[in-house]
């Protein structure tokens, strides 16, 4: 008898739960509780831009590591342009591998730029579309939504804490067979969550591939939290036992510069 009044009391604390949610709120709360630019009154900003590789060249080198070749350039709501920078003459024996590394810089921080922008950019409440779906349960609030990217589509499932909290996205495409398990990780500043990086698991046709750790340092710069060292730790299924370590350091940081943006 015992057994099933426990049960019974069980299943109405369930119900009870799930009478209670409010989507609305839950929604509210996703929207201020979050810390990103887009909150803010900044319209774009310029940052200087290297990775350990280029730092090192820019050393031996030019004897001076603070010689960045690229320059980040964000204009509100997500938009983002890379320029190369004009840098002093190298050896020939040199000069290759130098492009080579910057344009292994240009596609680290695209990579980046997709988790950078749903985490800190725009923001999580900004990368749900409108035609979504949410389950509630006792343990999390699930939000799931596709997108389509040409001819390929991706769904997305969100998995936040009864607090609003992100904890778990994962994302598969069945065109690609591929799986990728996005954890992110938060601080918390006064009454904001903000964004200090991501763990991901990348599978295809069910066999991992690869999987990495971005974490990022922040500073608060007028009164704007901004990318100031994001470090790269990368495993590739094939080299099991190696950790391949980068980092990308954004100096030298102008807000809300006078820019002419031309379409081509």
């Amino acid at each position: 008898m015992k057994k099933i009044l426990l049960l019974l009391m069980f299943f109405n604390v369930h119900a009870l739960i799930a009478q209670n949610f409010d989507e609305k709120t839950f929604f509210e709360n996703m929207q201020k509780n979050y810390y990103s630019l887009e909150q803010t009154s900044l319209k774009n900003y310029v940052a200087l831009v290297q990775n350990d590789g280029l730092k090192k060249i820019a050393a031996i080198y030019w004897k001076n590591d603070e010689i960045f070749p690229m320059q980040v350039i964000w204009v509100r709501p997500q938009n983002i342009y890379l320029t190369q920078q004009g840098v002093p003459a190298l050896p020939d024996s040199v000069q290759k591998k130098y492009d080579a590394l910057v344009v292994g810089l240009k596609k680290q921080i695209e990579g980046l730029m997709v988790d950078l922008n749903r985490f800190y950019t725009s923001g999580i409440y900004s990368d749900i579309p409108v035609n979504y779906t949410i389950k509630e349960s006792d343990r999390f609030v699930l939000i799931q939504f596709d997108k389509i990217f040409g001819k390929d589509t991706t769904h997305n499932d969100y998995y936040f804490g009864k607090n609003g909290l992100l904890l778990k996205v994962e994302s598969f495409s069945p065109q690609t067979k591929r799986r990728i398990t996005t954890h992110p990780f938060f601080k918390i500043h006064k009454t904001q969550w903000i964004c200090t990086g991501w763990e991901v698991q990348m599978w295809e046709n069910q066999q991992i591939k690869t999987g990495y750790v971005v974490k990022i340092e922040l500073n608060n710069y007028k009164n704007i939290w901004i990318p100031y060292t994001i470090e790269i730790a990368v495993k590739k299924a094939e080299q099991p036992d190696q950790t391949f370590i980068d980092h990308i350091y954004f100096r030298n940081y102008i807000f809300n510069k006078s820019l002419q943006i031309i379409n081509r």
